[in-house]
């Protein structure tokens, strides 16, 4: 469970400091998400599939999140076997497939937050710390760093900060005591306000009306 948490933690905040360049981390096609998932699959089986099968045969709380994902997973199909019928490179298509496969993480973060009700607040704590680091130190200067991955046009320190809005609202949601934090949370407004990320800006506007409701 320890293991898991630890991966858990260090997808999410991989993902939103390093975005697209963190994904490509790995060799085409197998990159650092799909490595992961089907651990995930191969060594917990009735967390994921158990969990997503029992909800679709009889009724519990996830019973609406199972159908969902299975109607969601099937139109997936449908669209990666219209696609390659149609003669579109397999491995091109299933870039797109992930959209829908990746979803599956769903019941990786209901396992870990079911047995570990404080995760997310120590996670939050370090995507705002590693996050508002590495975006400064993305500023000034790292960002011009070129270390190709082996995907094309995609470098190590090549994509956009993306973590500043999780990281904010976050420490507004699971921290009492603002002053405790008040460090990492200005670090944070400020690498977000420096880089002009529309997405981000948008995120952050949205759930700031959210949090302040």
């Amino acid at each position: 469970m320890v293991i898991w948490s630890r991966v858990a933690g260090f997808l999410v905040v991989g993902y939103l400091s390093m975005a697209r360049s963190f994904a490509y981390l790995g060799a085409p096609p197998i990159f650092i998400g799909e490595v992961v998932l089907a651990a995930f699959l191969l060594l917990k089986p009735r967390v994921a599939l158990g969990t997503w099968a029992a909800s679709l045969v009889r009724t519990t709380p996830l019973s609406t999140l199972g159908l969902a994902l299975l109607l969601f997973m099937l139109y997936g199909l449908w669209q990666a076997g219209r696609g390659v019928l149609g003669g579109s490179p397999v491995l091109y298509t299933m870039k797109f497939f992930i959209f829908n496969y990746y979803t599956i993480y769903l019941f990786l973060g209901l396992w870990i937050g079911m047995r570990s009700p404080d995760f997310l607040s120590k996670l939050v704590r370090a995507i705002a710390w590693i996050n508002g680091i590495y975006a400064l130190v993305w500023l000034l200067g790292l960002n011009n760093v070129v270390v190709p991955l082996p995907a094309h046009d995609v470098t190590l320190f090549g994509a956009v900060p993306a973590g500043g809005a999780v990281a904010i609202l976050g420490l507004l949601c699971f921290e009492r005591n603002l002053r405790a934090v008040w460090l990492v949370l200005a670090l944070n407004v400020a690498v977000t306000l420096a880089i002009p990320t529309r997405s981000v800006w948008l995120g952050l506007a949205v759930g700031g009306l959210v949090w302040a409701h």
